[in-house]
């Protein structure tokens, strides 16, 4: 099986690029927020209404912006006021790999959790879960959630990816010719 796993999948922009390019894939989508889930449902893509973890017990998500937010209060964009979160299950991604994936799939995971990938990838590394994925697209937060350079190089180095910035057709056109 081929799957896009859009991790931070906002409204499914990014699936509706990959699938432009790409349309055997399965698409599975992650995201907290139900206002954005409602939109992607609508789009006829898997959604699961969790933020990705590395456990399943639910968490804080901070929020700011209209459908912006992260589990790190201390993300310095989007508006976020760290006194102000709503609660939001979450979902083990090692768990998730093991009960819905198999190492022969070919996957392809796109993270664009701001900031969550600096727990994430550990885990799937501690689980020997990271060599499972054939294709990592990551949209790093390091300079966003106050991660330093020297632990976001050695948190980055543990994967080969590419960066992520399909935000408009323009730029995912240009960066997947």
């Amino acid at each position: 099986m081929k799957v896009f796993l859009d991790i931070g999948a906002h409204i499914g922009e990014s699936s509706d690029f990959w699938l432009e390019f790409y349309p055997d894939f399965k698409v599975i989508c992650f995201e907290p927020y139900p206002n954005n889930c409602q939109l992607i449902r609508k789009k006829g893509y898997e959604v699961i209404q969790k933020a990705v973890w590395i456990h399943g017990n639910g968490l804080r998500f901070y929020t700011g912006l209209p459908q912006s937010g992260s589990v790190y209060s201390t993300k310095r964009t989007g508006g976020l006021n760290p006194n102000k979160y709503i609660h939001v299950d979450s979902l083990d991604l090692a768990k998730f790999f093991r009960e819905r994936l198999k190492k022969s799939d070919y996957i392809v995971a796109k993270l664009n959790c701001e900031g969550a990938e600096y727990d994430l990838i550990p885990h799937l590394k501690r689980q020997g879960l990271l060599d499972w994925v054939d294709r990592w697209f990551v949209q790093w937060h390091w300079n966003k959630i106050g991660i330093s350079e020297e632990k976001h190089r050695y948190i980055s180095s543990m994967i080969n990816s590419e960066a992520w910035n399909a935000m408009t057709p323009e730029s995912f056109r240009k960066n997947f010719k």
